[in-house]
């Protein structure tokens, strides 16, 4: 499962570049839930202090729908009326979910998370003994190929926006800055609405919906982060925690577990081995059983540049742990330029087709380096069970997996192996690496801010709103004077 790989963010940062770089921060691909309805949920989130719980997720189960509450923990969601199950979350906070009925008007609904209680394994640690998350993690690697191809297809609209400032710059950059309109301190705002579609292997739909920026492109947004995937070997020429080599560039270090309502997951610590641009560090939420991404909260670094973020997932359907809410900070200080910016990407309505050919909705993974006798024992059963059939391997092991029979890594890797090759053998046109289809809807760039407020899933800050209101007014002062210039001319 992946949404795509637009290239490397800072890939063509540069001197030249640098006096736009802090209004190019916006984002040009991006996509959110639009409803006409006037009826909803919107509310606080806020911790047992009563501070409040920036940028937490709001998921709702009925419409494979997310969104994320703002710096001050207000959220909002436009819903048709209805009965819902509301999913709230927040990393390192016990997940609330609440059951709400929806008429014509909205909803109010506070909600107070407490701390998650994380529970550590009782483990006797010996010489030769490991740290459990070595287990967890040879699991998660085994599932991640099968992860990127247990879904046909996939659509989604994702909502972005951004907002940054230009904390410091040299004096010698002055003149060209005033020139480019860019101020010290001032906020600038993106904003985008995207209709994506994700066909396996390899293809993916982009249509941008509606823009809003007063900043531009200089491809340095997070994009390829939230389009990417963890389960794919690298997102964004970085090594995931997750990549069949990730114990060359990693360790791992188990952090304890967790009860998410019916879910186990467990934390696990990421330290890279070496630091460098191609590797992040941070904290992996796994989910057990499944061994799929719950959640992230990395770092990394790009050409100097700090990129924090954290990603919340969610069971779409029960089937496929997807998305739903992405943060980013970013910063950094290049050549004298100091800067800071954040983005916030809210995914929903998602609808997913299951792929019938490897999706099993229960599956126990074995780790043959820990589980010695277990993996043992399966092997000898499967040795006696080609004596008495002439079938092949792949077709006994998929017979198993059908039956939700207990499987090791190694045969797993087979399994998705074998059935990418016999996949790709029956494709009547030659293999393409990637097909991305992107357009722009013509009235784009047109929508009004009535327009704005009326689809925007994660309500605006005070800053926010005095960005807006600044860079309303000088595109009023330009038009203005224009219009001067027409009249004087004719």
């Amino acid at each position: 499962m992946r949404l795509t790989d637009t290239g490397a963010p800072f890939k063509r940062l540069n001197r030249k570049s640098l006096p736009l770089l802090f209004t190019g921060l916006a984002i040009i691909f991006s996509l959110p839930v639009a409803w006409a309805q006037t009826g909803g949920v919107r509310g606080t989130i806020k911790a047992d202090d009563n501070s409040a719980l920036s940028f937490a997720t709001i998921f709702v189960k009925q419409l494979g729908t997310g969104t994320t509450a703002n710096e001050d923990g207000f959220y909002e969601l436009q819903l048709k009326p209805g009965r819902y199950d509301l999913t709230f979350q927040h990393l390192g906070r016990k997940t609330e979910v609440r059951v709400i009925e929806v008429t014509n008007d909205f909803v109010e609904l506070n909600i107070r998370l407490e701390e998650q209680n994380i529970v550590l394994e009782t483990i006797t640690i010996n010489a030769n003994d490991e740290d459990p998350a070595y287990t967890i993690m040879r699991k998660a690697i085994a599932k991640a190929n099968y992860h990127r191809n247990i879904l046909d297809s996939y659509s989604a609209r994702v909502y972005i926006k951004g907002a940054g400032k230009l904390k410091d710059y040299p004096w010698l950059a002055k003149k060209q800055l005033e020139k480019e309109g860019i101020e010290k301190g001032r906020v600038y705002i993106s904003e985008s609405v995207s209709d994506i579609k994700f066909t396996r292997p390899n293809k993916f739909e982009e249509k941008v919906i509606s823009i809003r920026s007063d900043g531009k492109d200089n491809n340095t947004s997070p994009n390829p982060y939230i389009f990417g995937s963890f389960y794919e070997p690298e997102v964004a020429e970085t090594v995931s925690p997750l990549s069949p080599k990730a114990f060359s560039y990693y360790r791992f270090e188990y952090l304890g577990t967790f009860k998410d309502r019916d879910y186990d997951v467990s934390r696990i610590k990421v330290i890279p081995r070496s630091k460098g641009d191609n590797v992040v560090d941070g904290t992996i939420y796994i989910v057990e059983d499944s061994w799929s991404i719950h959640s992230m909260d990395i770092h990394t670094t790009k050409l100097g540049i700090d990129v924090f973020m954290q990603m919340m997932c969610a069971p779409i359907e029960d089937k496929a742990w997807l998305p739903v809410s992405h943060k980013f900070k970013i910063d950094g200080k290049v050549f004298g330029f100091e800067f800071e910016y954040n983005y916030l990407a809210s995914v929903s309505n998602y609808q997913i087709t299951v792929n019938p050919a490897l999706y099993v909705e229960n599956m126990d993974v074995i780790d043959e380096k820990k589980e010695k006798e277990l993996a043992k024992e399966i092997e000898k059963k499967q040795q006696e069970v080609r004596k008495k059939k002439q079938d092949t391997e792949t077709s006994r092991l998929k017979e198993r997996l059908a039956a939700g029979e207990e499987i090791t890594r190694k045969e797993l890797k087979t399994i998705v192996r074998d059935y990418e090759k016999e996949e790709r053998k029956l494709a009547k046109q030659p293999e393409v690496i990637s097909e991305n289809i992107f357009k722009v809807d013509s009235g784009a760039y047109k929508k009004d801010s009535a327009y704005w407020a009326s689809i925007r899933p994660i309500p605006l800050t005070r800053e926010e709103v005095k960005g807006y209101e600044k860079a309303d007014s000088l595109a009023e002062r330009e038009r203005a004077e224009e219009a001067g210039d027409t009249v004087r001319q004719s």
